[in-house]
């Protein structure tokens, strides 16, 4: 992936008024990984749900995601997975991705790209009512802002964990703006742990409460099919509740 690739995206899937497979500006080196990964995990789905399954499936909310560096290609992604089916009744994901800068936070993109997200999500669903063509969602696509272009990576950071290193150390250029720090320590930890990870998040839908997923690389089989039911424990997730309704504990 070329920086001129960078902040364009592209779509790969199924539409109702399509009878085929839709791609449109998106790598080879990611279509290979995203096609592979949908295709094996929408099959293992339909197994472990039975009966159940086009109804989940049909009712899933949409998922947001952001992928580091090494998991779809050379290129960090952002993108949108949607339930979809092509004019034939065959059904299929209808995914929106865009390149980002290697070196990227992927919390800072969950962050800073609300409206994009948010902008693609709503030409998704138009395309998915069919209100618009193929051409116009092309074109609408392409007319949409870049996705964050911010890089995270401090250029002074050591490239590797050295075996023998007792603790970690990060530059403060103003101690009030600690809160700012905490993304860029949590993905560079996360990276140590996993080399690579994505995001995933989710308004949510009937049966799926909205959620925030963290995962090595893609989600497994296991997992994947817990995106469409919201039966966290059967898909192998840590659920670690709200935080935000954590009660708070004096230090007294």
């Amino acid at each position: 992936m070329t920086e001129l690739n960078v902040g364009v995206a592209g779509f790969f899937g199924k539409l109702p008024g399509q009878g085929d497979f839709l791609s449109r500006r998106l790598s080879t080196e990611f279509l290979r990984v995203w096609d592979a990964w949908l295709q094996t995990a929408l099959a293992d789905s339909r197994s472990r749900l039975g009966d159940a399954w086009l109804d989940a499936y049909l009712t899933s909310p949409i998922w947001r995601f952001v992928l580091t560096a090494g998991i779809a290609g050379q290129s960090p992604w952002a993108g949108l997975l949607m339930p979809s089916v092509d004019r034939v009744g065959r059904y299929f994901p209808l995914t929106v991705a865009c390149p980002l800068p290697t070196g990227i936070n992927p919390f800072q993109a969950l962050a800073s790209s609300t409206d994009w997200f948010n902008q693609v999500q709503t030409l998704m669903l138009d395309a998915l009512e069919e209100t618009l063509s193929v051409d116009q969602m092309d074109a609408r696509l392409n007319a949409l802002a870049p996705a964050l272009m911010t890089r995270s990576e401090p250029e002074d950071a050591d490239a590797s964990v050295a075996s023998d290193t007792l603790g970690w150390r990060l530059q403060l250029a103003d101690p009030l703006r600690l809160p700012e720090v905490v993304p860029g320590l949590l993905h560079r930890a996360l990276t140590e742990m996993f080399f690579g990870y994505s995001l995933w998040w989710s308004e949510g839908s009937d049966a799926v409460s909205p959620s925030l997923l963290l995962c090595q690389g893609l989600p497994a089989n296991q997992a994947f099919a817990t995106l469409y039911t919201g039966d966290w424990t059967a898909g192998g997730w840590w659920n670690l509740g709200n935080p935000l309704e954590q009660p708070h504990r004096s230090l007294t």
